[in-house]
């Protein structure tokens, strides 16, 4: 890393220590430029070290998947729709997980419902979010 990188990581670490401690959320012109910098950087694929790719398993186990895939799915269903349906079933298929709601086991004939969602266990790319009824 450049000494200026050092220097702003430093800088930003500790100006924004405090303010994150009284507000929770810490947002600032440096800061903005910072993540700027960075995605640009990332796009234009000039980082190195980047642990995202296809060698690391991010999601390794079924508990992970779950983390990564109950916030999508009370954001966009509901927490109470989505806990309701616990226990989930779960399933490492091939390079992804597939997480079903428990009433996809109860939802032939029915009117009721369940989700679904596929999660890539390399880089935890949502490949499909969906609420069915069959």
């Amino acid at each position: 890393m450049k000494p200026i990188h050092l220097f702003i990581v430093f800088f930003l670490l500790t100006f924004t220590s405090e303010v994150a401690a009284q507000n929770n959320f810490v947002s600032s012109q440096i800061g903005k430029q910072l993540a700027e910098y960075e995605l640009n950087q990332t796009l234009l694929k000039e980082r190195v070290g980047n642990v995202v790719n296809t060698k690391f398993n991010l999601l390794k186990n079924s508990k992970t998947a779950i983390a990564v895939a109950e916030p999508l799915l009370f954001a966009t269903y509901g927490e109470k729709t989505i806990v309701d349906q616990r226990p989930y079933e779960v399933h490492q298929v091939e390079d992804y997980w597939v997480i079903l709601g428990k009433s996809a086991r109860e939802a032939a004939g029915s009117e009721k419902g369940y989700f679904l969602i596929i999660l890539n266990k390399f880089d935890s790319r949502v490949f499909r979010m969906d609420y069915l009824r069959r």
